[in-house]
């Protein structure tokens, strides 16, 4: 696929401004480029007479620069020689590789008083292919297996994608034999025999955790004509369970006329073509008392915008979100759970064999892009999007729809009676034979990118695409279901109620011979059981006992999700605080620690054991000292750590008239006057010879020595200060006397 589009045309103007004889200064400003190829380097060429046919861009070079008013000056020589002028734009690419666009002169310079003009008109990436190769491999070359295991990465990403779909399969390979897709119509055991009227009930239960129930319910409808008698639901199996949509047949002698409400309640255990929809969207809970277990619902406004955006976003998320709807699918249809979970397992090893074939692409030396507030559109990377979405979604398309579409063999006599919205049963081999042969195809086509390209790129690829897969199940799908509904809820105002199965059973029920189609029917009948009590509300008690149950449960559930968040943020705080800890650090720590703490490694008293003044000095003399000196070496006592430098010991000194073992740790409470080689005797700062003296006080900018942390309290920086440069014997001497 080739594009010619306009071409893209930038000029230069060059004003002479003549100054000596024998030399020209040229302003050079050229406009037109700037939307093309940023940044931009002009090179700029003068050409002869006899060069003027030389469209290479090749000539006499005058300069260059990244400022689109260049100035130049240029010998003019022979007053009688033309010049013209062509340019050729540099580009640096993302890669910091410089290249080169030439933009070839086709004119001749054109005099205007003061100015010559030089147009030099060249077409961008649009007069190449659009269609960006894939990156080179050999699918053949076997031995590039070899090098598995130095580069596992994508390998191993790809085995645990099909090891997840097959437990997926597993798993919804039980559920849809447990809860099978297709329709069935349920009929009421205390229904009237001899009916002339046929209502169906549909029964909408809610898809969160809880939203079914075990109970018996019971249920009437009155009409402007007359009311119905209760009816109960009620199975040895759960009927009403989580995210069903269960259709009962109710039967009445006489019509009901247009329908006003309808009460339901539960036991607290365990030819009419319109449709009325009565809206519940509460809890029918025992918390509330009898109130709470039985609603008196009206018929529906049709143009209740919120509730038919949440019936209509409900419906699309458990239909078309291609993940989701593996776990909570639609009540009815014949797409499966194995079958959504094939699909799915399809579109992703296609969007990976996509991704990792154009990886590394779409930067170019000569590649187009915008930039426009720090953001770039590069218009190779379009196309290359445009060439995975043309090779994944019509593989995705084609798979889900036959799946979707498809009819079970035994009706398969329907297609042939002009069900052209319908596939014919053996398209389903088909569907499977494309899910499992591109999956296949696709996995060993990605294995074999990824030996090819290299470990680091391997691992490169795999973040993004588990990036771009991110946002694609959270981000993009979402997105989508909301746009649908808005679009059919609102704007269009489509129907949001329940979809093919009212549509088969009606068109059943309007025909001539609904009593037979009633008798064949009767398979599906509601078990007979002594609930007579059903027929009424519960009674107190019985509420009663349920609400104290259910509140239980909530205090249990409760505390069980307490305990949870508590495990897991005391598991984050682990984490934070010795998971990222650096172990060097640690062990230097733990070994300063053993050596002038703990005394482990040389020495008789540790930290600890000093209680008095003169065990203060002991603990220097004996515990210190001999741990900096130790064998006369570099290494401390550890042996493990070397000492850079002299070591130093700093001594805070409570200021005078404090009292003892109560000082607050503010630079108030220290002293910091100046002695002359006693504690008795302060001198002024003016009389200190040695400001280095131990009997000095260094303030902390002095010693370069910030607050520091100890137990439970901050100390200030400053305080008297003498080096260990000496031998032992000498420092002893010095600081004990």
């Amino acid at each position: 696929m080739r594009m010619t589009p306009k071409p893209t045309t930038g000029n230069c103007t060059i004003r002479p401004s003549v100054g000596l004889a024998s030399r020209t200064m040229f302003y050079v400003t050229c406009e037109g480029f700037y939307d093309v190829l940023q940044p931009l380097t002009y090179i700029f060429f003068y050409n002869t007479e006899e060069e003027q046919d030389d469209t290479s861009g090749k000539g006499t070079l005058i300069g260059s620069g990244t400022d689109p008013v260049f100035h130049k000056t240029l010998p003019i020589g022979n007053k009688g020689r033309n010049y013209s002028a062509c340019v050729e734009v540099r580009v640096r690419n993302h890669d910091g590789e410089t290249n080169s666009v030439k933009l070839p002169v086709t004119t001749s310079p054109v005099f205007r008083p003061g100015y010559i003009v030089c147009e030099s008109s060249h077409l961008s990436i649009f007069s190449g292919n659009l269609i960006v190769a894939p990156n080179k491999v050999d699918l053949f070359e076997l031995k590039l297996f070899l090098g598995v295991f130095h580069n596992p990465i994508v390998i191993v990403t790809v085995f645990a994608f099909w090891c997840v779909f097959i437990l997926m399969t597993v798993w919804a390979r039980r559920k849809d034999s447990v809860h099978p897709v297709e329709a069935d119509l349920i009929f009421f055991r205390d229904n009237v025999e001899d009916a002339c009227y046929y209502y169906l009930v549909t029964v909408m239960t809610g898809w969160k955790n809880g939203g079914g129930t075990t109970s018996a319910v019971a249920l009437y409808i009155a009409g402007t004509r007359a009311s119905t008698r209760v009816h109960v639901i009620h199975d040895s199996k759960c009927v009403l369970e989580t995210g069903s949509e269960k259709w009962f047949l109710l039967t009445t002698k006489m019509s009901l006329g247009d329908m006003r409400r309808l009460t339901v309640w539960h036991s607290c255990r365990g030819l009419f073509p319109s449709r009325m929809d009565f809206i519940c969207d509460d809890w029918l809970s025992p918390q509330a008392g009898l109130r709470g277990i039985r609603r008196t619902l009206d018929v529906c406004n049709k143009g209740n915008v919120a509730y038919r955006f949440k019936v209509k976003s409900t419906q699309v998320v458990r239909d078309q979100h291609l993940w989701l709807s593996i776990f909570f699918p639609p009540p009815h249809g014949v797409f499966t759970r194995v079958q959504r979970d094939a699909s799915g397992m399809s579109f992703i090893m296609v969007a990976m064999v996509t991704t990792i074939m154009f990886h590394g692409k779409g930067h170019s030396d000569d590649e187009f892009y915008l930039s426009k507030y720090g953001v770039e559109i590069s218009l190779q990377d379009f196309f290359i999007g445009l060439e995975c979405l043309f090779i994944t979604s019509p593989i995705s398309h084609i798979i889900v729809g036959i799946f979707s579409h498809i009819l079970p063999r035994r009706r398969s006599a329907k297609v042939r009676q002009g069900r052209i919205d319908r596939c014919a049963w053996w398209y389903y081999y088909v569907a499977w034979f494309l899910a499992i042969s591109s999956s296949l195809v696709a996995t060993y086509v990605t294995v074999m990118y990824s030996l090819t390209y290299g470990y680091s790129a391997s691992v490169k690829w795999t973040v993004s695409f588990f990036s771009t897969f991110f946002g694609e199940v959270v981000i993009k799908e979402p997105l989508k279901v909301s746009i649908w509904a808005t679009l059919f809820s609102v704007f269009l105002g489509a129907d949001v109620g329940p979809a093919t199965p009212a549509e088969y059973y009606v068109k059943q029920l309007k025909d001539k011979d609904t009593q037979s189609f009633v008798y064949r029917k009767r398979g599906t009948l509601l078990q007979q059981m002594p609930l007579a009590h059903m027929y009424h509300l519960p009674a107190e008690d019985v509420v009663e006992q349920a609400r104290r149950r259910l509140q239980k449960e909530r205090e249990m559930w409760r505390t069980l999700q307490d305990v949870a968040v508590g495990v897991l943020l005391l598991g984050l705080l682990f984490t934070i605080a010795y998971g990222s800890t650096d172990r060097r650090s640690f062990y230097i720590n733990k070994s300063i620690t053993d050596t002038f703490v703990k005394a482990r490694h040389s020495g008789r008293i540790a930290l600890t054991e000093v209680k008095t003044e003169a065990g203060v000095w002991d603990y220097v003399k004996h515990t210190v000292l001999p741990a900096f000196h130790h064998n006369g070496t570099k290494y401390i006592a550890d042996e493990t750590n070397v000492l850079i430098g002299s070591a130093i010991i700093r001594q805070l000194r409570a200021a005078p008239g404090s009292k003892p073992c109560n000082i607050t740790c503010t630079d108030n409470a220290f002293d910091t006057t100046s002695y002359l080689h006693t504690w008795d005797k302060p001198i002024s700062d003016d009389l200190v010879k040695n400001p280095y003296s131990a009997w000095t006080y260094q303030s902390a900018a002095t010693l370069h020595i910030g607050r520091l942390t100890c137990g439970h309290m901050t100390y200030p920086g400053g305080g008297y200060v003498i080096a260990i440069r000496t031998n032992r014997k000498r420092i002893s001497r010095k600081l004990i006397g």
